[in-house]
């Protein structure tokens, strides 16, 4: 009798276990992110009529987020899904080029992207596309020289780059509603070019910039 009780019991907490680890994955969700930001800035200066190619930025930082979303699951194995995201950064660099020392920072980061997961329980793998558009800030600057009657300038321009992002992760489904996730993206922005300063005669290469940002990110979300 004890054993046959004690069999019982087991196949039902084993049937409980199983259940409790089927993940239904659709639904909404809003969130936040953190983590670690590896950013690289090409540059190419104006010579001629050609491009050379001079330098690399290069800047680490952190990234803190907000994120919203829906996912659909439409098998047992795979979910499409849409989400939307905003980063606040602290990626900055700066370099002489040519005549002038240039900075180049990185506040913010907005964008939206689409996923294709694939599900196995309470734990979804995934792969991700999108547009991405970051906000940088460029400023290019001489110092003043007295002996030679040149004037300090520092100047700032702040650009908006559109790019393309793509990523992998991987999230855990802890119930129905709270799930944690790690997730890698990496973000191609579009070339934008920096025209010489019209106000000082030292201070007047055309640059050329194209940033590549990494990002390594822990995520936390609750699906509705």
């Amino acid at each position: 009798m004890l054993k046959q009780l004690l069999t019982t019991t087991a196949l039902v907490s084993v049937g409980l276990v199983a259940q409790a680890d089927q993940r239904n994955w659709t639904g909404f969700s809003v969130g936040g992110e953190t983590g670690y930001v590896v950013s690289r800035v090409p540059n190419k200066i104006e010579a001629g009529n050609t491009w050379e190619k001079r330098t690399t930025f290069g800047s680490e930082g952190m990234s803190l987020g907000l994120k919203a979303g829906g996912a659909y699951q439409f098998s047992d194995r795979f979910l499409v899904g849409l989400d939307l995201d905003i980063s606040f950064l602290n990626t900055q660099y700066s370099q002489k080029i040519g005549t002038g020392n240039h900075a180049f920072k990185q506040n913010l980061s907005y964008g939206v992207s689409g996923k294709l997961g694939y599900v196995c329980k309470n734990i979804m793998a995934y792969v991700r596309s999108g547009v991405e558009f970051g906000y940088f800030r460029h400023s290019a600057s001489t110092p003043a020289n007295k002996a030679q009657n040149i004037k300090g300038v520092d100047e700032k321009v702040t650009h908006t780059h559109p790019g393309f992002v793509m990523g992998l992760g991987m999230e855990y489904a802890l119930n129905d509603n709270f799930i944690l996730g790690g997730e890698f993206k990496h973000t191609l922005y579009k070339t934008k070019q920096y025209k010489g300063s019209a106000q000082n005669k030292h201070l007047t290469e055309n640059l050329e910039f194209s940033p590549r940002v990494s990002k390594f990110l822990l995520t936390a979300k609750y699906k509705f």
